[in-house]
C-alpha cells in the first residue's frame, strides 16, 4: 500500500500549486485560468508549462476532465481535484509515516491523531460509520 501511495501521490511543487488553485475554485477551470491564477500570484508560467503539469496529474489521477467547453473559439478541457485537499492530505501523511517506518500501523497513527483530539460523541459516531461502511466494502 505505502508503494501504491507513493507513486500515485508524490507530487511536484508545481503540480501542489495547481492543486491548491483547483480546490479554491468553486468550479473546473481551463488550463488557461490555472495559468492566470499562478500569474495572479507572481508564478510565471506558460500555458504550456500548465498542460504539462495537468498532463502528468491526469496520469497520477489527482485530477479529471470536469468537461469540455468552448473557450473563446475553440473547444477546450477544464479540470477538477479527484480528491478532496483533506483526502489529499490524509492519504500524503499516511505515505510519509510509512516513508519513516514502513512497520508503523494505520491503527498507531489513527490513535495519535485521536489522542489530539478532544473526545466528542459527533466524532466517536462519525469512526463507527466509517468502519461500518468499510466493512461492508
Amino acid at each position: 500500500m505505502a508503494n501504491n501511495l507513493k507513486r500515485r501521490y508524490q507530487i511536484s511543487q508545481r503540480e501542489g500549486e495547481i492543486l491548491n488553485i483547483l480546490w479554491e475554485s468553486q468550479e473546473p477551470l481551463f488550463a488557461s485560468q490555472i495559468a492566470k491564477h499562478l500569474t495572479d500570484r507572481n508564478e510565471q508560467l506558460s500555458i504550456n508549462t500548465v498542460q504539462s503539469a495537468v498532463k502528468n496529474m491526469l496520469k497520477k489521477n489527482l485530477v479529471e476532465v470536469a468537461d469540455i467547453q468552448h473557450s473563446g473559439t475553440v473547444l477546450s478541457r477544464r479540470y477538477r481535484p479527484v480528491l478532496s485537499k483533506s483526502d489529499f492530505l490524509s492519504y500524503d501523511l499516511l505515505r510519509y509515516y510509512k516513508e519513516i517506518d514502513k512497520n508503523i500501523s494505520a491503527v498507531s497513527i489513527i490513535s495519535a491523531l485521536l489522542d489530539c483530539e478532544e473526545y466528542n460523541q459527533d466524532l466517536a459516531d462519525a469512526l463507527e460509520k466509517y468502519l461500518r461502511e468499510k466493512q461492508k466494502s
